[in-house]
């Protein structure tokens, strides 16, 4: 992955991380991702919080959880992806106190 950012085959590097589902290879070249690819960047993101927060966790995820939803609001179109998945998560998840206060922390 190193050498196609390196190479800027920027839309190849793309189709990698889509295939491994990392957050950790989205967040090591989402500053040139995230504008050549906001849409492809937010469903990497939406994919793999919505399934981090089918397991129960605990409140350091779900600040992490946080986190990442504040850093989706950077990308274009973000604030209507980030708002669906919390609007989903206070339904879903209502039973979850820690988590629906740091859903609080979120800057929408």
């Amino acid at each position: 992955m190193q050498l196609l950012n390196e190479e800027k085959l920027y839309d190849r590097l793309m189709i990698e991380i889509e295939k491994e589902s990392s957050l950790y290879y989205l967040h090591e070249y989402k500053a040139v991702l995230a504008d050549r690819f906001p849409d492809r960047v937010l469903k990497l993101y939406k994919k793999a919080l919505v399934s981090e927060a089918s397991r129960t966790a605990k409140r350091s995820d779900y600040a992490h959880w946080a986190s990442e939803l504040n850093a989706m609001l950077e990308i274009n179109g973000g604030d209507a992806v980030v708002d669906e998945i919390i609007t989903d998560w206070r339904t879903r998840y209502k039973n979850r106190p820690a988590m629906m206060q740091e859903l609080n922390a979120v800057k929408l």
